[in-house]
């Protein structure tokens, strides 16, 4: 498999995160600068509006504002988690299962993430 090799980086502390996005092809840091980074990788797929997907992302169905899913890496697998506190048909799945369910009816988005607001 063929993937770009792309990170969002979560530094600083509490009120004050600051993000960047890096892809490892061309871009080269030094992490020592940062102050408590968090590095995010990119899944490799992008949501139903062409939005890049990263570990640590939220999703939504969109038009269901009940269902949240947190985008999370285990087991050598990008997988998505649903919201405990709400309804959801899905508990837990891998990310590329989750965006092909019903794609034609069921328009997912990249709705915020574990470090900001929800978009």
């Amino acid at each position: 498999m063929n993937r770009t090799l792309k990170f969002r980086i979560v530094y600083g502390v509490e009120n004050k995160k600051q993000i960047i996005f890096l892809d490892l092809e061309k871009d080269l840091i030094d992490l020592k600068k940062y102050e408590k980074p968090i590095i995010n990788q990119f899944a490799g797929q992008t949501d139903d509006y062409g939005n890049e997907i990263y570990e640590g992302d939220i999703l939504a169905i969109v038009g269901n504002n009940l269902s949240k899913f947190k985008v999370l890496y285990q087991e050598d697998a990008f997988m998505v988690e649903s919201d405990k506190s709400a309804y959801s048909f899905i508990d837990k799945t891998s990310l590329k299962q989750f965006l092909s369910i019903e794609k034609e009816t069921m328009k997912k988005k990249v709705i915020g993430n574990i470090f900001e607001n929800e978009k």
